[in-house]
């Protein structure tokens, strides 16, 4: 399962990241910006990506509808101190919406159901036609 964590406040990063290392089979990038985000979901496949809407060269809201572009199968969660701020629309547009300070207690189960998800898929694929050599 592949990670991708865009935010630039280093305590927030250092403990979601630590957080992130202790579950086996999980690969997790970082990046700062929104524009290296972008980059990033552009050359791999992310299975969840864990988006703060506020960065320092673009807001996360803005580059929301083109990482859900080109990562349509991932799971977008949201990641901000200021929800009291955010529009229903908002909210309409993330799979999920999660307050900063990041609760540990709701990080968990997302990833364990995001990798549920990624787990389901790959027995629909099994039971298709398997591609030749």
């Amino acid at each position: 399962m592949n990670v991708l964590l865009i935010d630039d406040v280093k305590d927030v990063t250092a403990f979601v990241l630590k957080f992130l290392a202790d579950f086996r089979g999980l690969a997790a990038d970082h990046v700062d910006t929104g524009n290296g985000g972008l980059g990033q979901a552009i050359q791999q496949r992310y299975d969840l990506i864990l988006l703060d809407l506020h960065l320092p060269d673009i807001g996360g809201l803005d580059i929301l509808p083109v990482l859900r572009s080109c990562s349509p199968r991932a799971v977008i969660a949201t990641l901000s101190g200021f929800v009291d701020l955010l529009t229903e629309e908002d909210f309409e547009q993330a799979d999920t919406v999660l307050t900063k300070p990041v609760d540990l207690d709701v990080l968990g189960p997302l990833v364990q159901i995001v990798r549920e998800i990624e787990e389901r898929r790959a027995s629909i694929r099994a039971l298709g036609v398997v591609p030749g050599p």
